[in-house]
């Protein structure tokens, strides 16, 4: 009972610093997902659901899908059940990682990087908006998987209920990768994680790592099939295997090309895992600048790629879960960094929602390590980084309340974006002032013209303003 403690305590942290959410409305991409999305309405539109893309967009996402509509249909309209959902699910994904931490490493490392899982600022676009639900599902399941995979794979002095126990978390494991999938692409990088923690977990009980991939090779080949059969139905469902259009700057490229244009962006993964200060919900060009040249940020976020890749290397045996952590968060990254295949997004917070449990294993192992040595001094620091990061996360979550306080902050969180010129404009053309909306929808313009959805507002407010020529 009291090995519960942890993560019950961490499970509740997590509860705790988003209740404020709990008030809020539906926001920016909700309206669009769910409130304008019949099919979302009523759970038994199941069967449309579970054979139909997850928006007008080529995702698939039946159990997020599932879940959105079984929540309208307990509360239609109510936006507070959508939150409230959110927010238990913030809580479960944070104490089952605790509960995988603790397979890891000592309980106190383990409790260190639950909590500071539970208030990273960077989950605040994941938990606060209702269609961020899927990060934190495909998360919670990855999470569960990985949970059932290492019970399956101990020995049976470390195994309950020998044998059967170990085919029942088998069982159990390839039920939650289904599900992971289900929830978001994110999932994909599922058979990678499972190897880091298969690793992680062998150095912490001292053993070798061949002599237990010896047992937990054949499930992990029934994981990867269970991925490439999602692959392949995904694909059938939404008719190509990238399935979204590419966000701006990645349309008709290469991988060489891709590779130049996210190099940049490696800088500002570390920083948003590492120091979430400054958070926006929009990076798109020119705020975020998009070059397939191998310019100077290129050339740093190089430096800074294989900083972290020596790193792993040099700290594989004096402090596994460092390379562990980092091999986490890399595995996570790369299935939404755009290599493989262009996405419609440049950078989302809230696809940071799974690598930032690497990060937190790594960072509570190194917490771990000075509370060895210098307890008082640990326990302070961590007492103080818990407090800002908590109420970074409170003050951001105020952000996504309603429509009305979100754009204006979009718009001052992302300077330089098109998409911020694009809202800016539309408020300024409600407020009255037509010449400052035209001038910020043609600077918009000027970065990417490629967006249908904003030439469809500038030749609307064409139409009104009797411009007819513009307007078509």
């Amino acid at each position: 009972m009291r090995r519960l403690l942890p993560p019950a305590l961490a499970a509740l942290v997590g509860f705790v610093v988003y209740t404020n959410t709990l008030s809020h409305q539906f926001v920016y991409d909700d309206l669009s997902v769910i409130v304008a999305n019949p099919r979302l309405h009523s759970i038994a539109n199941w069967p449309e659901i579970v054979t139909s893309p997850w928006w007008p967009r080529g995702l698939y996402r039946p159990f997020t899908s599932l879940t959105l509509a079984a929540n309208w249909s307990l509360g239609p309209g109510a936006p507070f059940g959508f939150h409230l959902v959110n927010v238990l699910l913030h809580a479960v994904a944070t104490g089952l990682a605790c509960l995988l931490a603790m397979r890891l490493m000592p309980v106190p490392a383990a409790l260190a990087a639950a909590l500071l899982f539970a208030v990273q600022p960077v989950h605040v676009e994941a938990v606060a908006n209702v269609v961020g639900r899927g990060e934190i599902l495909a998360t919670l399941f990855l999470v569960a998987a990985s949970l059932l995979y290492l019970r399956a794979g101990d020995r049976a002095p470390e195994q309950a209920g020998g044998t059967a126990g170990r085919r029942a978390a088998a069982a159990g494991a390839i039920a939650a990768s289904v599900l992971a999938l289900a929830s978001k692409e994110s999932a994909f990088a599922l058979a990678g994680i499972l190897l880091v923690v298969d690793w992680a977990r062998a150095r912490a009980v001292g053993e070798r790592y061949a002599d237990r991939m010896a047992r937990t090779w054949p499930l992990w080949c029934a994981v990867l099939a269970v991925s490439i059969g999602w692959l392949w139905l995904r694909t059938a469902v939404v008719g190509e295997l990238a399935g979204d259009a590419p966000a701006p700057g990645l349309r008709d490229t290469g991988v060489g090309d891709r590779i130049a244009i996210m190099l940049p962006v490696v800088a500002e993964y570390l920083r948003l895992l590492l120091f979430p200060a400054r958070l926006s919900a929009e990076y798109s060009p020119d705020f975020l600048p998009v070059s397939r040249r191998l310019g100077a940020p290129a050339l740093l976020g190089l430096v800074f790629l294989v900083g972290c890749l020596a790193l792993a290397v040099v700290l594989r045996r004096r402090a596994y879960m460092v390379t562990a952590g980092l091999a986490w968060t890399g595995a996570a990254i790369l299935v939404v960094s755009n290599l493989l295949v262009p996405s419609g997004v440049l950078l989302a917070e809230r696809t940071l929602y799974l690598a930032s449990v690497g990060t937190c294993l790594a960072l509570g192992w190194v917490w771990g390590t000075a509370y060895q040595r210098r307890r008082g001094a640990a326990v302070a620091i961590l007492s103080l980084v818990l407090a800002a990061a908590a109420l970074r996360t409170y003050t951001r979550s105020r952000v996504w309340r309603d429509d009305t306080t979100f754009f204006p902050r979009l718009v001052a969180d992302a300077p330089g974006s098109y998409r911020a010129d694009w809202v800016a404009a539309m408020l300024s053309y409600l407020a009255g002032d037509s010449t400052r909306g035209e001038r910020l929808m043609r600077n918009g313009f000027r970065i990417y013209s490629g967006n249908g959805a904003m030439l469809s507002d500038f030749a609307v407010v064409m139409e009104r303003q009797r411009r007819w020529g513009e307007a078509a």
